[in-house]
């Protein structure tokens, strides 16, 4: 299976969404369906990018919300090396530590899963928007993102072990028919 090149990075929730395009637009969103993503589960960073402002990441929920039954936490932890590191002519290259990853996906994911996240790290350039994944083990204290979603498979990995669980807890307490009335049509 080829890894996806579409991650929407998920920032904080409680934060303010902004897909581009006019002021107001919730990239397919719902205003309501929007807020209440935004208010109990995560908030999406702007991407600036087209593939990610026409409907693709409510239609990811959507499919995230229908099969979250069949989903479970992995944990990674080793899924590279400091080889991989691309510093730049600014950076003063020191040794990092992996940032542990909690991934919510179905169990039958995990081959995809493995390498969608060595390819995270090793190879952030062959995304359309570099995951910086290497950035949150560089900067640990910097780092304004809290996971990413996955527009093709319906994988969400994250940084963080309470954001994991809280998202994954919010998410299986919506009906199926709930993410339908996020989208707009």
């Amino acid at each position: 299976m080829r890894v996806s090149r579409l991650l929407q990075r998920l920032t904080p929730p409680g934060g303010r969404s902004h897909f581009g395009g006019s002021p107001g637009w919730a990239g397919g969103f719902t205003d309501e369906g929007l807020a209440i993503v935004n208010d109990n589960c995560f908030s999406f960073d702007y991407m600036g990018a087209a593939e990610y402002e026409g409907g693709s990441v409510p239609r990811a929920m959507q499919q995230v919300i229908e099969n979250i039954g069949k989903y479970e936490i992995l944990h990674m932890e080793d899924y590279g090396s400091q080889d991989a590191i691309n510093w730049t002519p600014r950076e003063e290259p020191h040794e990092v530590a992996l940032p542990p990853l909690f991934v919510l996906a179905p169990p039958t994911q995990e081959k995809y899963v493995i390498e969608l996240v060595t390819t995270m790290w090793s190879d952030p350039y062959s995304f359309k928007d570099n995951p910086k994944l290497q950035t949150a083990a560089k900067y640990p204290n910097d780092v304004r993102f809290v996971g990413w979603l996955d527009l093709d498979q319906y994988v969400l990995i994250f940084l963080d072990w309470q954001v994991c669980t809280d998202a994954f807890e919010f998410l299986k307490k919506q009906k199926p028919n709930v993410a339908k009335n996020w989208l707009r049509t």
